[in-house]
């Protein structure tokens, strides 16, 4: 895979910039930054970049703006620097003389980027999508006043008792606690103490197996399963099962925020997705997006999942200038979010592909014993993303 230049022309397609922590990931999203804004005239507030945590896009901010500044000083020849992409921007504007009208126009662009660095597009990827549905609010009928929660485990639990309850046709609302207890008081028909020696194992496992019987058949009964079955067409059956019971543990809990008026993180994505998805909003939802940006960047890609990649690539996979950076060897990590599947259709879909393979941070001997690792033991190769290994 070719190296990543920093000055390498800016097209509008899509680019892949593999990079492993300490190869310089955050110096060269920011020189590209500076070259959009210097060179292409983009406006700060039309370069979306997208991370994936809080502290992320913090440091990216204070990154940003510092070289903007840093940027700006050496044009002024009130400070040196020496990052690549202001070293170049400085070089062809010396080259002018010192009435340079390119230097002029630099300046210019930057101390705008400075002066509206409030306005910078920079947001976690739950923060672009409340944007996104904001900007086309009425058209996709969202709602933009809806609290934004980031813990929906209440109305998950309460969606999922509701469900429990209901297939064991038991109302919460007429049976209280008082009942139970006079059940427990009543020697008939509550529960007796029996003799110590009856409380075996035996009597423990049945005990056991009977609960998860009664959960059982209290799904079954709640999706309508067909208890008859055996074997194969059992565990077929089941599996479709736990999918319904999924799928309306997730209808409860939009019914039970939409009385709340919140919404979750990760629904913030899913609304964004299907209004993507749905012919009479997605054209008005691309427009409006589309004509806010003109660049795009996705740091931490390898942290995408299939509802994040289908929006962007919806959004800006088509004539934008958009980069996608990321570390292959993190999207194995699933529990994070990541999924190793999307990254790899990405790669394919890219037009362009780079590495940063010079390691500034690890010892010669870390390094060396990294790429025995990740070239060998982990396995990338087999999934279809080989490893590029680092030098010191």
């Amino acid at each position: 895979m070719e190296r990543f230049d920093p000055l390498h022309p800016i097209a509008r397609q899509t680019l892949l910039l593999e990079a492993s922590a300490g190869t310089g990931k955050t110096y060269s999203i920011s020189g590209k930054i500076v070259r959009l804004i210097a060179e292409e005239g983009i406006d700060i507030d039309r370069i979306l970049i997208v991370t994936f945590t809080r502290a992320a896009t913090a440091e990216l901010v204070d990154r940003i703006r510092s070289i903007l500044i840093e940027a700006r000083d050496a044009l002024e020849a009130k400070a040196s620097s020496d990052h690549v992409v202001i070293a170049g921007l400085k070089k062809r504007a010396d080259e002018e003389g010192p009435a340079s009208p390119l230097r002029e126009r630099y300046l210019t662009r930057l101390k705008r980027a400075i002066a509206r660095f409030d306005l910078a597009s920079i947001f976690t990827i739950h923060s672009f999508s409340e944007r996104a549905l904001s900007l086309a609010a009425f058209e996709i009928g969202f709602d933009p006043s809806h609290e934004l929660v980031a813990d929906i485990r209440d109305a998950i639990h309460r969606a999922s008792d509701d469900l429990f309850l209901e297939a064991l046709q038991i109302d919460r609302g007429e049976r209280g606690g008082s009942a139970s207890i006079e059940e427990a008081e009543n020697g008939d028909r509550g529960f007796r103490l029996r003799d110590e020696h009856e409380f075996r194992p035996e009597t423990f496992r049945k005990l056991a197996e009977a609960r998860w019987s009664l959960r059982d058949a209290a799904i079954a009964r709640l999706v309508g399963v067909d208890e008859s079955d055996s074997g194969s067409s059992r565990d077929a059956v089941w599996m479709r099962t736990i999918s319904h019971f999924c799928e309306r543990i997730v209808d409860r809990i939009e019914r039970e925020l939409e009385k709340r008026r919140a919404i979750g993180f990760d629904q913030l994505i899913h609304h964004l997705k299907r209004a993507l998805e749905d012919e009479t909003m997605r054209e008005a939802l691309i427009g409006a997006l589309r004509s806010r940006y003109d660049a795009a960047l996705i740091d931490e890609f390898q942290d995408t999942d299939e509802a994040q990649w289908a929006i962007f690539r919806t959004i800006f996979g088509d004539g934008k200038i958009f980069e996608l950076v990321g570390d292959p060897k993190q999207a194995i990590y699933s529990f994070r979010g990541a999924d190793i599947e999307v990254y790899k259709r990405a790669r394919r879909e890219a037009s362009k592909r780079y590495t940063l393979d010079i390691n500034y941070r690890s010892s010669p001997d870390y390094i060396q014993a990294m790429n025995l690792f990740f070239g060998t033991t982990a396995g990338l190769s087999s999934d279809g993303l080989g490893y590029e290994a680092s030098t010191p």
